[in-house]
């Protein structure tokens, strides 16, 4: 709840704006940081670690950046539609970091080139066997050593088709990543997951068509996502899609 003092819509004096809003900053921040550690407990967007993916200190930082805003934009209740296709990736970012600690995967640049993922290193599998099972890793997954992001993603057959393609040269992951993990400038229309429920869950998630339209082909023997994606169209009286892999 916003108290009279702190709604600074109307405020002309600069001084005096800038006072409640940055209130309202420090609110939010003290928000975020009393949440329950526990990665099972529903949180909002804005209140994601995922910005920390990034190694690249201005994306870094313009990721939270965005953060602040579409949480001052939720505490005035002036949310703004051109803030939506940020917020979806936010969410979806917010999705993969849960997954992650899920997985004992350290969050903090996790994008760093040089990281292999924990299921190729001795002694790294201790923590899957109590995951959710949709995140537990494929014999694929133990057997070609690849990096740890790709784990993140609650589809085996989509994990997998991603390691065999890098393997075989045939994707630039880091194209796919930035797709997934890049929250600012992108607009709505291009390839993009979204995420409705818990993240290790797979009927929770949807893609676009922008995503199946430029990653598709990646998506050999995952019926998961299509079958839940025209699920969430259903729901929303959208057209099924005709995908066929």
């Amino acid at each position: 709840m916003r108290a009279p003092d702190d709604d600074w819509r109307g405020i002309t004096q600069a001084s005096d704006r800038r006072r409640r809003q940055n209130r309202l900053n420090q609110r939010a921040y003290r928000r975020r940081h009393a949440q329950p550690a526990d990665p099972s407990v529903n949180r909002a967007p804005w209140e994601s670690d995922g910005y920390l993916f990034t190694t690249c200190p201005r994306r870094r930082a313009l990721t939270y950046a965005f953060m602040e805003l579409v949480y001052l934009q939720y505490t005035l209740r002036t949310p703004k539609p051109v803030s939506l296709p940020g917020l979806i990736r936010l969410n979806a970012l917010n999705a993969l970091s849960r997954n992650a600690l899920s997985l004992g995967i350290p969050i903090d640049g996790l994008c760093r080139d040089e990281l292999i993922s924990p299921f190729n290193k001795p002694h790294g599998t201790s923590k899957w066997t109590s995951c959710p099972e949709s995140l537990r890793p494929t014999p694929l997954q133990l057997a070609i050593e690849h990096h740890p992001w790709s784990d993140l993603l609650p589809f085996p057959h989509f994990r997998d088709n991603i390691i065999q393609a890098v393997a075989n040269g045939t994707l630039d992951e880091d194209v796919l990543c930035y797709d997934l993990l890049d929250v600012t400038g992108k607009p709505h229309d291009e390839a993009v997951l979204i995420v409705w429920g818990d993240p290790w869950d797979a009927r929770g998630w949807e893609a676009n068509v922008g995503f199946f339209r430029k990653w598709g082909w990646l998506l050999r023997g995952c019926a998961e996502l299509v079958e839940s994606t025209n699920r969430w169209r259903q729901k929303r009286g959208e057209t099924q899609l005709n995908i066929r892999l």
